[in-house]
């Protein structure tokens, strides 16, 4: 087993998986990061027949602030109390998507 570190969590992946920390790459710091709008994934993983985009979000301690983030659409971005400033952001099926576009 491979283990992974992002924002404070650890994830296993199966001996044989090719599995890269995208963010931590000199392609994603020196290149992709350049590209306007640019957003990479924590990690991309590859087996014989699979391919996964990963991206962590480490929430614990702050899930109050974070709450409106799982709400699909942006449905709960401007109306959940929260003290995260959220102009800009998005709820998290939209940032992901964005992701791997």
């Amino acid at each position: 087993m491979v283990i992974k570190e992002e924002s404070g969590l650890k994830f296993g992946f199966p001996d044989g998986n090719s599995v890269v920390k995208f963010d931590d790459t000199k392609y994603y710091r020196n290149l992709f990061n350049a590209l306007p709008e640019s957003k990479g994934v924590d990690f991309i993983s590859a087996d014989k027949d699979v391919i996964s985009f990963i991206e962590v979000k480490n929430c614990i301690g702050d899930e109050g602030n974070n709450r409106w983030r799982i709400v699909p659409d942006n449905q709960k971005r401007d109306t959940t109390a929260t003290k995260t400033e959220v102009k800009g952001r998005e709820s998290l099926d939209i940032e992901v998507s964005k992701k791997l576009q």
